[in-house]
């Protein structure tokens, strides 16, 4: 009949940010090829994700753990627990809030970026499509990368 259904709403949301974030992890560790050694690139991720999420003033992604981390790791448990954190290092729990909290981010990115890009083209098909169909789109662009 042509309609998707929730099921592969599901799976195909899924499958975008799954790309998005292998595509951000890659980013990661090609910007410190030159320095493997010397960055630790679960840190330089942490960091990303820390800046998406809260601000790129907050932490300097330079993949060391220093004292910027620790206060932007504080900050986010504290903006998402409510209460002072009483550790410096995330758990399974708030390490996953942070990874879907990012992987939101970039996937509004996506969206923002294929509906300009579609009104700079100045498609009026576009200009009237409804949310779902602007959706479709960015699964779309996710699957042919």
């Amino acid at each position: 009949d042509g309609r998707v259904a929730e099921k592969t709403w599901t799976a195909l949301r899924h499958t975008h940010r799954n790309r998005l974030d292998e595509s951000e992890l890659l980013g990661v560790v090609r910007s410190y090829e030159h320095d493997a050694a010397a960055v630790e690139i679960d840190v330089a991720l942490l960091q990303r994700r820390l800046q998406a999420v809260l601000g790129a003033d907050v932490v300097t992604a330079d993949g060391v753990y220093g004292p910027r981390t620790r206060a932007a790791v504080q900050r986010f448990l504290r903006s998402t627990r409510g209460e002072e954190a009483q550790t410096e290092v995330l758990d399974d729990a708030a390490q996953a809030t942070l990874r879907d909290l990012h992987l939101s981010r970039l996937e509004a990115e996506s969206l923002a970026a294929a509906s300009s890009s579609a009104r700079a083209a100045g498609s009026e098909e576009e200009e009237a499509a409804s949310v779902r169909q602007q959706q479709v789109r960015v699964m779309q662009l996710a699957l042919r990368q």
